[in-house]
C-alpha cells in the first residue's frame, strides 16, 4: 500500500477524446502561411532562360519581395524540424572542444549543424524586407535587425566560423556591424586570438539562442500579419495570389470536414444514435385551501404557469399526481437525539447491555431536544436543523438544548406550606437491576469484579489495594453517580422551587431521594398551569425529577428500562403554625396568647386542633409544640405554687387525654383507654432546683394511625370545626388532676386562710396567703407531623387517586399505570437515538397525507445491511401517535418516498391510519403526530429547513426550448393556469431540479465512443469512470480503485474482486469555511446501485466520498510594500489556497489522487509572487481524518471522528531527517487548503528555520488535535 503508484481519476473534461474533436486530423492540413510558403518554394523551381537558353534566375524574388509573403514564410518555418535535426547532429557529432589548429574540422562540425541554416534563414528574411515601405514591414525589419545584431555579438566564436564558411547566400552587412561596436565581444575577439576554438557546447548554446530569436520574430510577424493583409500595398499579382489562397481555404475547410461527417455518418446512420433530448426539470408546490371550504381535488396534469421564455412562450409545469387539498398544516416540528460522545467518561467504557459486552451499542452521553421553527411555505429559512437531531461532524457548534426527560410524582402529601420540611421519595423497582447496573459500571471504571477479594490494583507507593479500600472506592463511585442523577423541583407559590441537592439511597430494589426545604423556602402549593407551565392533568402538588445533563454519568443510560411497581412520598414538617383551634368555649387563634382549656379549666375542658394542610393526608405522626406563658417561677413547680391548698401535686400530675376525630366519631370509643400527654415538663436547673419548663411537646403517638384523611379539604375549602366535622381533628381533654388548677378551690382556701389569720395576732403564726390559681396560657403554638403517600402503578390510573406517577417527555407527559406501554418504567422509553416529530393541525387528516421535506443537500452515504434486526431494525422508521402510544407505520402505508429516506428534498405520501388521534399528552395536545426515527447514521441524513403538508410535484412540459435555463428559481410559480375553486395560495418553496439540457453533438460523440468501448459492461476502472460520468452530470471527477475496499478498514483494504469508486463534485462557487466538497448521500447511493448493476455478479463495488486532508502553510514573509501588509496577507492566503486546490486549472496542483505536495514547490511559488520579496521559516501542517474500521464503528454505536496532525517542521517517530513533502495517508485522500494559513509578515531578511507548531499556535476546530505518539506513528505514513 505504501508504494502504490496511483493514477489520477477521470474528469468530465477528460472524457472527450482528442481524435473525435474538430481539427484533430485534416485531409489538407496546410495553413494559409504554409500555402504561401509553398508558392514561394514552387516559384523557385520556375526558372528564367536567357537568349542562350541558359538558366538565369527564377520567380521566387518576385514573391519574396512582398511583406505579407515574408511574414507567412516566417510563420511557416518549422521549428520542431530544426530541433529534431539538432538532436540528431548532437548524437552523431564528436566533441572538438579544446582542439587547436583544426579549423577545417571545426568548420565541418558547425557546418553539419542546423545553425548555419538558421543564420541564412534570418538573413533571407531581413534581406527580403529591405524593400518594405509600410509600417508593418519596417517594424518587422527593425525587429530582425535587432535580433541579428544581438546574435552577432555572441562571444562563442561560432558566428566568426560561420562567416568564414561558404554559405548558399552571402550575409548582409548587418552581420558584421557588431564587430565595429566598441566593447562588443566580437571586437574583443578580433583583437585577441582565442586560445580555443568553438566546441559542441558553444554550438548548442548558439542554436538555442537562434531558436529563441526566431520565436521572437514569429511572434512579431503573427501580430503584424492581419494588418499587412488589409494594408492594400500589394502588387496586383501578389494580391490575386493572396485572394486565391483565401478562397482556397473555404474549399479546404469543406474538405477537412470529411472526418467529422464520416464520424456522424457512422454514429447516426450506421449505429442509429441520436443526441439525447432535454430532461424536464421538476419542483414542488404547496397549496392552501380556504379554511371554510371543503377539500379540493387537484387532478394530475393541472397546469401551473411559470412566466414566459425569451421568445414570449409560456413556461408551464404540470402536476404529476392527483392531490386532495385539506386543511392539514404542519405547525410543530421537534427533534430528539440521544448523543454518544466517544470521549466522555465513563460512558465510553459502558455497553448498553452488559450481557453484550463490547459489541453492544454504547450508552448515551446527552439528550438534545429542539423545537424547530415552523414558518409558512415560501419564507426563507436562515438555518437548517439536523433532521434527526444529530449534529453533523465538522459542521461546527450546533445550537441545541438539553431534553427534559424524567418523572414526576403528584400527591396531596406534598402540600407543605411552612416550617422546615423534610421530603423523602422512595421508588420501588420490580427487581434489583439498578444495583446490578451500578456494579457493572464499577467493574468497567475500576476494571475489577465486585465479588470476592479485590483483584490486585497497582497503586504505586501504597502497594496493592485491599478489599476494604476497593469497597470504599466503589461506594464513593455509587454516591457520585446517584447524587447527581436528577434535578429536583417542586411546585411553589411563585413557580418551581429548585432543590439544591439531595441525599440518595439505594437498598435492594428501592431508591430514595431525601432533601429538606428550609423554613424560609416558599410554600409548596398545588400545580397550576398558569404558574408552572406544562399542561399536567393534576390538581395536587408535584415533585419533578428531571435527569441532570451535567451529571457524572448521563443518567438516561442507567435508569431507562427499569420497571417500577410504585413510589412513596414521606414528609416530615416541623414548626407549622397554620392550625384550626377550638375549645369548649369557642374558636381560638394561635396568633396571640390564648387559654387552651378556657379561663376556668377543669376536668373535661378540651382543646381541639386540626390543620387544613394536614387534613387530607395520611399522617403517621402528629405533635403540638407549646410554649406556655406566665408559668409559676418557683422551685418545685405546681407543688410549691399550690402549697396552701391542702393538695399534694407534682408537675407530672397534669395530663390530658387524646382523641382523634375519624368518620364523624372520636376514637378510641367507649371505655377504651385513651393515650394521655403531659401538660407540663419539669426541668432541673443547676442552682435553682426543679422548675416547670415553658416548652412541651404533645405527641399523639399511635392515634396518628387512626387519623382519616378528609378528601374534601383543600386550600379552597379549608378545614372547619362544627357538628358536621367528620375528620381532621385531635382533641386534648384535661384529664388530671381532679384539683385542676384550683380555680374552684381558691375562694374557699383564701377565705379560710384569711379567717385563720385573723384569729392569730402574732404574724409569725399566720399562714401564708394562697397563691392565685394558674390559668394555662399558650404563648406560641406550632405543630409537627409526618405523612406518607403511596403511589401504585399496578392498577389503572384514576385522576381522583391520592397520587400519580408521571413520565416527563421533552414536550409532554404521561400518567403511568399498568397499561403503560411497553411496561411501567422509571423513565420514558425512547427506542431510537434519533427522532423527528411532526405535529399536524387538522380537523381530519383524511385518508392520505403528502409531506414536502425541504432539506439541505448535505446527506452522507448511509450503510445498507442485508440482515435487519427485527427488534431494532436499521434505517428510518415511521410511527404515529395513538392514545399516547407510538405505533409503527407499516411499510405499505408509506405510499411514495421522494426523499429517498431523507437523503434529498421531496414528497412523502402516507396512508393515514384510522386510529391516529390528536388527544395525547406525551406530545403537545391538539395535533396529530408523526415520528421518523433511526438508531444509527443519524448525522448522515440531510439537514431540515421545513416540512409542509399539501404538496404536489410538478414537472416542466416536454416542449422545452434548448436555450431555456434548467433551474426555475423558488417563488416563480404562484398560481394555476385555470382557477381552482377553494385554493387560496400556491407557493413554490424550492427551486427546480433534475433537469438536463439537450445533448450536443460533441457530447453525443463522446457518449457513443465510450459506449463502443465498454459496451455497457463495467470491467476495467476506466469503464466504471466513464459510465458514471455519463450518467451523473453532477460528478466532476471519479476514480475507481480496483481490488480495493474500505469495508474492513484502511489497513485491510486490498480485496480482490472488489472495487472502490470515489466520485468528486464540482468545487462550490462559495465555500463555507472548512466545509469539504462531497456528494450527498443520495447521489452516492444512486452511483453505487448504478455501478453494481453494470458490474460482474462476482464483483462488489462500493462508492464512498473521499477523505480530505487539509493542508496549512506556515511561513514568514517580507512583502515589497510593507505599508500594505494586511492587504498582501489576504492576497497571499488566497493565492496559497488556490495553488493547493486541485479543482483550479490555472495554477498549482491539479491532481486529486496520487498527489504529493513538495515544500520547495510551494516555497518557490510564494517567492515568485510579485508582492513577495522574501519567504522563510516555511513548514506545512497536514490535518486528516483517521479512517476507522466500519465494523468496529458500527459495534461501538458511535461515529466519533479521530484526527491526526503532521508537521513538516517536526521529526516523526525515529526519523533522523525532516520529511518536507506531504503524501496522502490513503489512496482515496484528497488535499485541500485550510481556510486560514499561518502567515507572518516580517520586516527583515533573516533566514528563519521552520519551527514545530506549539499548543498556543493551534486553532480549535481546525488544527487543534489531541492524539498519542503511538497513534501518530501509525497514521503518519503515506499511502
Amino acid at each position: 500500500m505504501h508504494n502504490l503508484i496511483i493514477r489520477d481519476g477521470t474528469s468530465q473534461a477528460m472524457r472527450a477524446l482528442p481524435a473525435l474533436q474538430d481539427g484533430y486530423f485534416h485531409l489538407d492540413e496546410m495553413t494559409f502561411h504554409e500555402l504561401l510558403d509553398v508558392v514561394v518554394e514552387f516559384a523557385g523551381l520556375v526558372r528564367f532562360h536567357n537568349a542562350e537558353d541558359q538558366p538565369e534566375g527564377d520567380w521566387s524574388p518576385f514573391f519574396r519581395a512582398d511583406e505579407t509573403v515574408v511574414m507567412s514564410r516566417i510563420l511557416a518555418f518549422d521549428l520542431s524540424r530544426e530541433t529534431e535535426r539538432f538532436a540528431q547532429w548532437w548524437r552523431d557529432t564528436p566533441e572538438y572542444d579544446g582542439v587547436r589548429g583544426n579549423g577545417a574540422g571545426v568548420r565541418a562540425m558547425i557546418g553539419a549543424s542546423p545553425v548555419p541554416e538558421l543564420v541564412v534563414t534570418l538573413n533571407d528574411w531581413y534581406v527580403a524586407l529591405s524593400q518594405a515601405q509600410t509600417d508593418n514591414g519596417l517594424a518587422l525589419r527593425t525587429v530582425l535587425r535587432a535580433v541579428i545584431m544581438q546574435l552577432s555579438r555572441r562571444a562563442s566564436g561560432v558566428p566568426r566560423v560561420i562567416e568564414s564558411m561558404s554559405l548558399r547566400e552571402p550575409l548582409d552587412a548587418v552581420w558584421s556591424e557588431a564587430e565595429h561596436l566598441p566593447h562588443s565581444p566580437m571586437a574583443t575577439a578580433a583583437t585577441h586570438e582565442p586560445d580555443t576554438v568553438p566546441g559542441k557546447a558553444d554550438v548548442r548554446a548558439d542554436f538555442h539562442a537562434y531558436m529563441k530569436a526566431i520565436e521572437m520574430v514569429r511572434k512579431e510577424a503573427l501580430a503584424r500579419l492581419p494588418a499587412s493583409l488589409q494594408s492594400g500595398n500589394h502588387d496586383p499579382a501578389i494580391g490575386l495570389l493572396i485572394a486565391f489562397v483565401k478562397q482556397f481555404e473555404k474549399l479546404q475547410n469543406k474538405l477537412n470536414g470529411y472526418t467529422q461527417k464520416f464520424i456522424d455518418f457512422y454514429y447516426e446512420r450506421m449505429l442509429g444514435s441520436a443526441p439525447r433530448g432535454v430532461v424536464p426539470d421538476r419542483t414542488w408546490l404547496v397549496l392552501r385551501r380556504n379554511p371554510d371550504a371543503r377539500d379540493v381535488v387537484v387532478p394530475a396534469g393541472t397546469a401551473f404557469p411559470a412566466g414566459v421564455d425569451a421568445h414570449g412562450h409560456d413556461i408551464v409545469y404540470e402536476s404529476e399526481d392527483e392531490l386532495r387539498v385539506s386543511g392539514a398544516r404542519v405547525t410543530r416540528v421537534q427533534t430528539l437525539y440521544l448523543d454518544h460522545n466517544g470521549y466522555s467518561m465513563p460512558e465510553n467504557l459502558l455497553p448498553e447491555d452488559p450481557d453484550n459486552g463490547a459489541t453492544g451499542r454504547k450508552w448515551p452521553t446527552a439528550a438534545w431536544f429542539e423545537d424547530v421553527p415552523c414558518g409558512p411555505p415560501g419564507v426563507e429559512h436562515p438555518q437548517a436543523w439536523p433532521v434527526l437531531g444529530a449534529p453533523k461532524p465538522g459542521a461546527g457548534i450546533t445550537p441545541h438544548s438539553a431534553a427534559r426527560i424524567g418523572f414526576a410524582l403528584a400527591s396531596k402529601v406534598l402540600l407543605l406550606k411552612e416550617g422546615e420540611r423534610a421530603i423523602r421519595l422512595t421508588i420501588t423497582f420490580a427487581d434489583e437491576r439498578l444495583v446490578t447496573q451500578l456494579g457493572h459500571i464499577a467493574d468497567a471504571v475500576f476494571n475489577t469484579p465486585v465479588e470476592g477479594a479485590a483483584p490486585s490494583v497497582d497503586d504505586g507507593e501504597h502497594g496493592r489495594e485491599t478489599a476494604s479500600e476497593s469497597h470504599l472506592r466503589r461506594q464513593d463511585l455509587y454516591l457520585k453517580i446517584l447524587r447527581s442523577l436528577f434535578s429536583v423541583s417542586l411546585t411553589g407559590e411563585k413557580g418551581w422551587i429548585d432543590i439544591a441537592g439531595y441525599v440518595p439511597g439505594l437498598l435492594g430494589n428501592q431508591m430514595t431521594l431525601s432533601f429538606v426545604l428550609a423554613p424560609e423556602a416558599p410554600s409548596v402549593v398545588r400545580y397550576s398551569t398558569a404558574l408552572h407551565g406544562e399542561n399536567f392533568d393534576v390538581d395536587t402538588p408535584l415533585v419533578r425529577c428531571v435527569i441532570n445533563p451535567g451529571a457524572y454519568l448521563f443518567p438516561y443510560g442507567l435508569l431507562r428500562n427499569l420497571p417500577v411497581t410504585g413510589a412513596q412520598i414521606d414528609v416530615d414538617a416541623h414548626g407549622c403554625r397554620d392550625l384550626v383551634l377550638y375549645n369548649n368555649i369557642g374558636q381560638l387563634s394561635a396568633a396571640t396568647p390564648f387559654a387552651p382549656f378556657g379561663p376556668l379549666p377543669r376536668l373535661g375542658s378540651y382543646l381541639v386542633a386540626g390543620s387544613t394542610e394536614m387534613a387530607a393526608k395520611r399522617i403517621t405522626r402528629f405533635s403540638l409544640r407549646i410554649e406556655w406563658a406566665d408559668l409559676p417561677r418557683v422551685t418545685g413547680g405546681f407543688g410549691t405554687w399550690y402549697d396552701g391548698y391542702d393538695v399534694r401535686l407534682t408537675n407530672e400530675d397534669y395530663v390530658a387525654s387524646v382523641e382523634v376525630l375519624a368518620k364523624g366519631g372520636w376514637l378510641p370509643v367507649g371505655d377504651a383507654p385513651r393515650p394521655v400527654v403531659p401538660l407540663f415538663h419539669t426541668r432541673v436547673t443547676p442552682g435553682k432546683g426543679e422548675r416547670i419548663d415553658n416548652a412541651i411537646v404533645w405527641e399523639v403517638g399511635s392515634l396518628a394511625h387512626l387519623f382519616e384523611p378528609d378528601e374534601g379539604v383543600c386550600p379552597a375549602h379549608p378545614l372547619t370545626w362544627g357538628p358536621g366535622a367528620k375528620n381532621g381533628f385531635f382533641k386534648f381533654t384535661f384529664a388530671a388532676p381532679a384539683f385542676a388548677f384550683g380555680h374552684e378551690a381558691y375562694p374557699q382556701v383564701l377565705s379560710s386562710t384569711m379567717l385563720a389569720n385573723s384569729r392569730k395576732r402574732m404574724w409569725r403564726r399566720q399562714r401564708p396567703m394562697p397563691r392565685a390559681p394558674y390559668t394555662p396560657i399558650v404563648n406560641t403554638l406550632s405543630f409537627d407531623y409526618s405523612a406518607t403517600g403511596a403511589i401504585s402503578v399496578d392498577r389503572i390510573a384514576n385522576r381522583d387517586e391520592d397520587g400519580r406517577f408521571l413520565h416527563l417527555f421533552p414536550s409532554g407527559w404521561e400518567s403511568l399505570d399498568m397499561t403503560s406501554y411497553p411496561a411501567p418504567e422509571l423513565l420514558p422509553r425512547f427506542e431510537d437515538a434519533g427522532n423527528l416529530y411532526i405535529g399536524i393541525d387538522a380537523n381530519d387528516l383524511g385518508d392520505t397525507l403528502t409531506l414536502l421535506f425541504q432539506l439541505r443537500e448535505d446527506s452522507r452515504p448511509v450503510r445498507v445491511d442485508d440482515d435487519v434486526d427485527e427488534v431494532r431494525p436499521a434505517g428510518l422508521r415511521w410511527s404515529y401517535l395513538s392514545n399516547n402510544v407510538w405505533k409503527p407505520l407499516a411499510l405499505r402505508d408509506v405510499l411514495t418516498d421522494g426523499t429517498h429516506k431523507l437523503m434529498t428534498s421531496g414528497i412523502v405520501t402516507l396512508r393515514v391510519p384510522d386510529d391516529i388521534g390528536n388527544r395525547n399528552t406525551v406530545m403537545p395536545d391538539g395535533l396529530y403526530w408523526l415520528r421518523v426515527s433511526a438508531n444509527r447514521d443519524m448525522e448522515k441524513y440531510c439537514s431540515l429547513y421545513a416540512v409542509h403538508a399539501q404538496a404536489v410535484q410538478v414537472r416542466r412540459g416536454a416542449d422545452v426550448p434548448p436555450d431555456l435555463p434548467m433551474v426555475l428559481p423558488a417563488g416563480t410559480i404562484a398560481r394555476s393556469r385555470r382557477p381552482l375553486p377553494g385554493i387560496v395560495s400556491v407557493v413554490q418553496p424550492l427551486p427546480s431540479c433534475g433537469g438536463r439540457a439537450p445533448e450536443t453533438r460533441e457530447q453525443m460523440r463522446t457518449r457513443v465512443s465510450e459506449r463502443l468501448r465498454h459496451k455497457q459492461r463495467a470491467v476495467t476502472p476506466a469503464d466504471f469512470e466513464s459510465m458514471i460520468l455519463e450518467a451523473f452530470a453532477e460528478v466532476y471527477k471519479v476514480k475507481c480503485f480496483a481490488n480495493l475496499s474500505t469495508r474492513h478498514g484502511p489497513v485491510d483494504c486490498v480485496r480482490p474482486g472488489q472495487a472502490l469508486v470515489v466520485p468528486l463534485p464540482y468545487w462550490p462557487a462559495t465555500k463555507d469555511g472548512e466545509q469539504m466538497p462531497m456528494l450527498d448521500g443520495n447521489v452516492v447511493q444512486q452511483i453505487a446501485e448504478f455501478a453494481n448493476a453494470l458490474s460482474s455478479p462476482w464483483a462488489s463495488v462500493s462508492v464512498e466520498n473521499p477523505v480530505y486532508e487539509r493542508i496549512q502553510v506556515r511561513c514568514k514573509v517580507r512583502f515589497t510594500d510593507r505599508a500594505g501588509n494586511g492587504h498582501y496577507l489576504a492576497l497571499l492566503n488566497a493565492a496559497i489556497s488556490r495553488y493547493l486546490t486541485p479543482w483550479q486549472d490555472d495554477v498549482g496542483y491539479r491532481t486529486h489522487f496520487g498527489w504529493c505536495i513538495r515544500q520547495h514547490d510551494l516555497e518557490a511559488y510564494i517567492g515568485s509572487l510579485p508582492y513577495v520579496q522574501y519567504v522563510s521559516g516555511f513548514s506545512m501542517l497536514r490535518i486528516a481524518t483517521v479512517v476507522a474500521d466500519p465494523d468496529a464503528t458500527a459495534a461501538a454505536g458511535t461515529d466519533t471522528q479521530t484526527f491526526t496532525l503532521f508537521d513538516t517542521a517536526r521529526r516523526s517517530g525515529e526519523a533522523t531527517a525532516l520529511q518536507t513533502d506531504i503524501v496522502p495517508l490513503y489512496p482515496w485522500s484528497i488535499a485541500i487548503p485550510v481556510a486560514h494559513h499561518a502567515i507572518e509578515a516580517v520586516d527583515d531578511d533573516k533566514d528563519y528555520a521552520g519551527v514545530p507548531t506549539t499548543l498556543s499556535q493551534l486553532e480549535i476546530g481546525t488544527t487543534f488535535i489531541i492524539s498519542d505518539d503511538d497513534h501518530e506513528r501509525k497514521t503518519d505514513r503515506p499511502a
